[in-house]
């Protein structure tokens, strides 16, 4: 995302021959934290222990570089105008029309 700043740490823990989270694991960081409902992306349980007690710190504005989600916090008071809403909703329609079920 243009302008997002994103951590330069090695993110994923099979990069770094770890294997993933446990569940255990990622119970246990957000045990410590102040955003115990904060949503996941389906790939943070191959992040490493630091990137994700980072981003759950952080509430999730600092994520790992190529993270799925997007951050919320840049789409707040987003202004858009009537034919930009538009295309928006038509290219998700498209998105979900060739999605896999």
């Amino acid at each position: 995302m243009a302008g997002a700043w994103q951590p330069s740490w090695d993110a994923t823990v099979a990069q770094r021959g770890q294997g993933e989270l446990s569940k255990a694991e990622t119970n246990a960081i957000f045990d410590k934290s102040s955003s115990p409902g904060m949503p996941l992306p389906l790939e943070s349980r191959f992040w490493s222990k630091e990137a994700l007690e980072t981003s759950v710190r952080n509430m999730g504005s600092i994520r790992p570089k190529d993270c799925s989600m997007p951050d919320e916090m840049l789409m707040a008071n987003m202004e858009m105008n009537q034919e930009q809403v538009e295309e928006a909703l038509a290219q998700a329609a498209g998105w979900l029309a060739d999605a896999d079920a």
